[in-house]
Formats: C-alpha cells, sequence, structure tokens
C-alpha cells in the first residue's frame, strides 16, 4: 500500500509540533486514540508504524459449515 499524502504541520501546545494520520492507514494498521507507534528516523525520512509490542488489535471470524 504506498501512498503519498500531503499533511500540514501544526502547533500543538507550547512545545509540541505535530502532524495528523490518514485515517486510512490508521483503519488499515487497526490503530486507535492511545495506540502506540514507533517512529524511525533515518536520514531525512520517517517511517510510522505500529509499535512492535503492543498487543494485536483482536479481530473476530465466525465460519459456520
Amino acid at each position: 500500500m504506498t501512498q503519498v499524502v500531503d499533511r500540514t504541520i501544526f502547533r500543538s501546545g507550547e512545545a509540541a509540533i505535530a502532524v495528523t494520520l490518514p485515517i486510512g492507514w490508521i483503519r488499515y494498521a487497526g490503530l486507535k486514540p492511545g495506540d502506540k507507534v514507533e517512529i524511525v528516523i533515518n536520514d531525512n525520512d520517517l517511517v510510522i508504524r505500529p509499535k512492535k509490542d503492543a498487543p494485536p488489535n483482536p479481530r473476530q471470524m465466525s465460519i459456520r459449515k
């Protein structure tokens, strides 16, 4: 799932800067408010991904014969 999206950096409080994440990616990753992500900094690039040690987002599926 490769996409390029534009986002605007904004001030959040007195001492923080923030950027929003696309809701489509949030849903795809199974994240919700309060979940942790890790940010990998590589030269001039950032990679944001769900935190590996976070408990998996449980999903249920029923299979009937």
